[in-house]
Formats: C-alpha cells, sequence, structure tokens
C-alpha cells in the first residue's frame, strides 16, 4: 500500500494521524475529533460524578462516561482496520477545560458542567451528521450510529441546564 505525499509529509513531521491509512484526512480527522470528544466527556463526566451537587447532574454525569466509553471502544477497532492513529490524551483546549472544569464546587461546578455539555454536544452533533454520508461506509457508520444518542444528550444537557 502506498502513501500519498501529503500523509508522508505529514508523518515526517511527527504529526501524522494516518500511516498508510485507507481514508481521506478529513474522515481520519473525524475519528481523531470523535476520539478527543469522547476522551473529554468521559474525564469531565467521572469530574461531575464525583463534584456535581445536584443528583440529575450526576445522572447525566455516569451516562456521559457509559455512553462516550462505549462510543470509544467501538471507534478504537474501525480506526485500527482503516489506519488511523487516534489521540491517546488530551491537550490544548480540552486540558484547559478540563481543569478549569476541577477547580470549581457545586452549583458553580453544575452550571459550568451543564453549559460545557451544551456547547460540545451542539458541535459534536454537527460534526456527526456531517459524517453519516462519509466515503468510507464504516466511518459512515460508526457516524450513524452515535448521532442519534449524541442528540439524546444534547437534548438532555439543554433540559438539566
Amino acid at each position: 500500500m502506498s502513501q500519498d505525499s501529503a500523509s508522508g509529509d505529514m508523518a515526517s513531521q511527527g504529526d501524522a494521524l494516518t500511516t498508510k491509512s485507507k481514508v481521506d484526512d478529513d474522515q481520519a480527522n473525524f475519528m481523531k475529533e470523535a476520539a478527543l470528544g469522547s476522551m473529554m466527556e468521559i474525564e469531565a463526566g467521572k469530574l461531575a460524578a464525583v463534584k456535581a451537587a445536584d443528583a440529575r447532574v450526576k445522572e447525566f454525569a455516569l451516562k456521559m462516561v457509559s455512553d462516550h466509553t462505549k462510543a470509544s471502544a467501538d471507534l478504537k477497532p474501525i480506526a485500527a482496520e482503516l489506519g488511523v492513529i487516534l489521540p491517546s490524551v488530551l491537550s490544548g483546549d480540552h486540558a484547559d477545560d478540563l481543569k478549569m472544569l476541577g477547580a470549581k464546587s457545586g452549583a458553580g461546578f453544575d452550571q459550568s458542567y451543564m453549559s460545557m455539555m451544551v456547547k460540545d454536544h451542539a458541535k459534536t452533533v454537527e460534526l456527526f451528521k456531517r459524517y453519516t454520508s462519509a466515503r468510507n461506509p464504516k466511518v459512515a457508520d460508526f457516524a450513524s450510529k452515535y448521532l442519534p444518542v449524541i442528540e439524546a444528550h444534547y437534548t438532555d444537557a439543554q433540559n438539566i441546564k
């Protein structure tokens, strides 16, 4: 299997999302974003399960951990089969947001967490909608499978907020 020059250049820079990927960079970026989003939801959910004051927020947080753990587990073998290297740690804005959230407590934590969940899920719904018709059927199937789950999270987050 050959690499195109663009992905070869990326690999030489150490920023490669793919190594001999079977999908284009756009689809690989979607999988990377989905993985990062799930990691963020899992870590923020774990934090909320401990720090939230409102029982509905705690319940929502536990659902985030469960659903996004399942989505991550489903995405990993797809990415591996398609030659996409997924991120393994949060960094940048995700790490900063998690740190900011961890510094809060009580009702202030609940408000910040739920605002973050509404904002993040609104973006994620739009992201997944775009990839339900991805060229690679495995990518499209993953996006289609989890779009209703993410839409439900968005609705629940709005109702709790």
